[in-house]
């Protein structure tokens, strides 16, 4: 219990500390240590509650003091260095409005090509939609890759603007959903989600509240109940009972909670798993491997701990990951400061930018490090390549149109 509350009084010091220096409560250091925390409540009390799972092991609750303290170094740097202009963190929308229908288009492209490849796949192996071996069947590589990502940003734009003025958005992203639900990756389509959703609550169009709150975790469970839902009743291979319902009970926990209670069996065991500090940068290694003809890097964990009734799982957190990954102090330190540096300068640059997209790139970075609590999301290409498209719309919106969005001062 003294880790817990010394664990505690870290998070909830630098919580406010980080309003008192930002002037907001929502930065990258609260996005990342406030879901970990009320996620290894839940997990600590889930542990010692139930039989069948094992208990949580407070000493790995280190792992996550010693990198929040590092992760804040930057953000503490950061804000010394643009103390002299103080911003209200909150957008406005103008009058004009930015490439709502450019983007709408597009999305409508993609959507058919999604609806072609899903009726294509359907047809000519005769595999039930949404099943394992359907999603395996539809995988989408190469190009068909990419534009899965480009229509993830694009969704993320959809919900941030989706109103009575831009009602079409809501049938946009009621279509996407079906190409999304066809990949069969869960946290595909929580994140984009999450991402428009942090949009409207960040510039103020969706009123911060309890109700605000509840709202995405409501609908991230909803997402995540339909995603079995499909791949179970309705490909034919279960029927909704009891025995249904227990089963994904207890998928959602393992979801929830089985980051935080593997890393503690991690650390209980003295670490399992090789040192690979490398593959903590797996995507931009990949990236120089394919264009030199080097080998594929893997960034899988090859450890899968058994967290009882919840099974088993190679995910650690955010920070777990990365410390099980490196087994070094002094390469934890340099890797959390380096992304806490990346995080912290896009963030900073965000307060003196109008721009939609800015908006939605920081958001990005809000939701991956909010899903810490699962696993470190930047070890696949994906985390980095959604921000790259949101900060690519929003240098083609500079170049072809004015600002629309307008920061009210202090």
């Amino acid at each position: 219990m003294f880790f817990l509350c010394v664990f505690l009084f870290e998070v909830f010091f630098l919580f406010f500390f980080e309003k008192k220096i930002w002037g907001t409560y929502f930065t990258p250091l609260n996005f990342l240590s406030l879901p970990y925390t009320l996620v290894t409540l839940v997990a600590i009390v889930y542990s010692y509650a139930s039989l069948g799972v094992p208990d949580f092991y407070f000493p790995s609750l280190i792992v996550w003091m010693v990198g929040l303290f590092f992760f804040f170094i930057p953000s503490l740097f950061f804000s010394f260095a643009n103390k002299n202009k103080e911003f209200l963190f909150q957008i406005c929308v103008g009058k004009k409005d930015d490439n709502y229908r450019l983007l709408t288009v597009i999305a409508l492209v993609c959507i058919a090509i999604s609806m072609s490849r899903i009726h294509s796949v359907v047809s000519l192996s005769g595999m039930s939609f949404g099943s394992d071996e359907f999603s395996e069947e539809y995988e989408v590589k190469g190009v068909l890759a990419h534009l899965s990502v480009l229509m993830s940003a694009i969704f993320a734009y959809m919900v941030y603007k989706a109103d009575a003025r831009h009602k079409f958005a809501y049938i946009v992203i009621l279509l996407a959903l079906v190409g999304m639900y066809a990949v069969g990756v869960k946290s595909w389509i929580i994140a984009p989600f999450l991402i428009g959703y942090f949009a409207r609550i960040v510039s103020g169009k969706t009123t911060f509240s309890f109700k605000s709150v509840l709202l995405p975790v409501l609908a991230c469970i909803l997402i995540f109940v339909l995603s079995y839902f499909i791949l179970m009743v309705v490909s034919g291979k279960s029927e909704l009972s009891s025995v249904w319902f227990t089963f994904v009970t207890n998928h959602f926990i393992d979801y929830l909670s089985g980051g935080a209670l593997a890393l503690s069996l991690d650390i209980k065991a003295g670490i399992l798993e090789p040192e690979m500090t490398e593959a903590l940068f797996t995507p931009v290694i990949n990236i120089f491997n394919f264009v030199f003809g080097g080998e594929y890097l893997s960034s899988l964990n090859p450890i899968f701990l058994s967290i009882g009734d919840l099974g088993e799982t190679n995910v650690r957190t955010f920070m777990g990951t990365i410390w099980v990954y490196s087994q070094n102090i002094f390469s934890y330190a340099i890797i959390v400061n380096v992304f806490g540096t990346f995080f912290y300068l896009l963030y900073s640059y965000l307060r003196f930018s109008s721009n939609i997209f800015m908006l939605l790139a920081n958001c990005g970075n809000f939701t991956f490090l909010a899903l810490g609590f699962f696993d470190f999301y930047w070890l696949t290409l994906g985390a980095y390549e959604i921000i790259l498209i949101l900060l690519l719309l929003y240098l083609m919106s500079r170049l072809s149109l004015r600002n629309v969005f307008k920061i009210k001062k202090e």
